[in-house]
């Protein structure tokens, strides 16, 4: 755990629009709204020379063969954070919902956010969005979780919440949908079990079956945090919850947190958690977390394992980052997330052996350059931009897929960001799929007479 050393005024967890209680003011509207009629994409489509011998032509059981790419449609979804999704190897897609268009910049706070219900496939060989015209059965809704069950083809999505106004109390979600992504409709397998929360970790289990929760948070406030760090399993084909592990248990285990990050890593049938933040997230002396962890399911019952245990090098506390499982490599790979440090929203990509439980960097990203020149007054060269990675960011869509991470929007210093880039595992590199056309700073975006960070 790292400790908040000194108060700085830079983009914090309240600066960056974290903090949305009642109190904050309005958030600016989101230029990602001009952004729709955008098309980006290109076909990868390639000659295939005829020949009169069926065996002639017959591909070579090693061919690669091309990829016949839709026209553009010009469709992408609008700038939006605090979303999730899935990545369906069968359709070699992206399947995303939900999410906000609330935008923080700088030092906004969002009062009125947005709770959308969409479905959005992106299909990773041609790069190109395509809206579902499925209707989620409830309310739209943020801060949920995602995970992918593979043998139904669905994606899964469990808690998150949602208000109807500006102010009040949020309505906390503790139902699990399913969402079939062959016939692409929705339906509800679970209610009950833990406490409606938002912001946990729920991966699928398919060796036993079972949507497994950690963590989270239980407040249906804006301005506190009821941080868990219970474990919950749902069995898939009853719909049945279990609770795996209370809160009283004196065994080593993680610290109760929220906007915590995990994956299912089905090599050794572990639960892993990362990062997040806890009840001092909005107080001057904020800790988050920077502690990997693993529940151990081939233990009865099972056992949690601190994995990276006094590391030589690791990354700076954070919550909210992106981590997936590079099984071409055996490692976990960490983006992003938002830092208790000077830079605040990060975009260093590292990688975590699970065996050693060392750390490597792939990519220091952005570093802190000049101090503010007060109080959300940030100088255009605030820091000094690293091009060859994504824009900094926090709450954003980090999946792995055959090969690559995929990494969609989430939350930047400069509001929400549209983009969509891919990491290769077996390079360690970025690279840009669809631009953003907003949420970037300026002098990343470009800007040759940039007269501050964002505009």
């Amino acid at each position: 755990m790292r400790r908040n050393l000194m108060v700085m005024m830079v983009c914090g967890l309240v600066a960056c629009g974290d903090n949305d209680g009642d109190g904050g003011s309005d958030a600016v509207d989101d230029a990602a709204a001009d952004a729709g009629s955008d098309a980006v994409g290109e076909t990868a489509e390639g000659d295939v020379e005829d020949d009169a011998s069926a065996a002639d032509t017959a591909a070579p059981a090693d061919t690669v063969m091309p990829v016949e790419c839709p026209e553009p449609t010009g469709q992408r979804p609008q700038a939006r954070a605090e979303h999730a999704g899935v990545y369906d190897p069968v359709g070699k897609q992206l399947v995303m919902f939900g999410g906000t268009f609330g935008v923080p910049v700088n030092c906004s706070s969002i009062v009125d956010h947005t709770y959308q219900n969409e479905v959005w496939f992106f299909d990773t060989q041609c790069d190109q969005w395509r809206q579902s015209e499925a209707v989620a059965p409830t309310a739209g809704r943020n801060r949920h979780a995602a995970a992918y069950d593979p043998a139904r083809r669905q994606m899964i999505v469990y808690g998150g919440r949602y208000r109807a106004g500006s102010s009040g109390s949020y309505t906390l979600f503790d139902d699990v949908l399913a969402f079939d992504i062959e016939t692409e409709t929705w339906s509800v397998i679970a209610t009950g079990g833990p406490a409606p929360r938002h912001n946990a970790v729920a991966v699928v289990d398919p060796v036993g079956d079972q949507l497994l929760v950690f963590g989270g948070d239980t407040s249906d406030s804006g301005l506190f945090i009821q941080e868990q760090n219970d474990v919950w399993a749902l069995d898939l084909g009853t719909g049945t919850w279990q609770q795996l592990e209370g809160t009283d248990t004196s065994q080593a285990r993680p610290a109760k947190r929220k906007w915590v990050t995990g994956l299912w890593d089905a090599q050794r049938s572990w639960l892993v958690v990362y990062g997040g933040g806890d009840a001092t997230a909005f107080s001057n002396t904020a800790q988050y977390f920077d502690d990997v962890w693993a529940f151990d399911l081939t233990q009865t019952p099972p056992v949690w394992y601190q994995l990276d245990v006094d590391p030589p090098q690791a990354p700076e506390g954070r919550f909210w980052p992106g981590l997936v499982h590079d099984t071409v490599n055996d490692r976990y790979v960490v983006f992003g997330g938002h830092d208790d440090q000077q830079v605040g929203n990060r975009n260093d990509t590292w990688a975590l052996g699970p065996v050693a439980g060392s750390w490597e960097l792939f990519s220091i990203g952005d570093t802190y350059n000049r101090a503010p020149n007060g109080f959300c007054d940030f100088p255009p060269d605030f820091t000094t931009v690293d091009a060859a990675q994504p824009e900094r960011r926090h709450a954003q869509f980090f999946v792995a897929g055959e090969g690559h991470a995929w990494l969609v929007g989430g939350k930047t210093d400069c509001g929400n960001v549209d983009d969509v880039w891919s990491f290769d595992f077996s390079a360690g590199t970025w690279s840009e799929r669809i631009p953003a056309t907003v949420g970037e700073v300026c002098i990343r975006k470009g800007g040759v007479n940039c007269n501050d960070m964002c505009f």
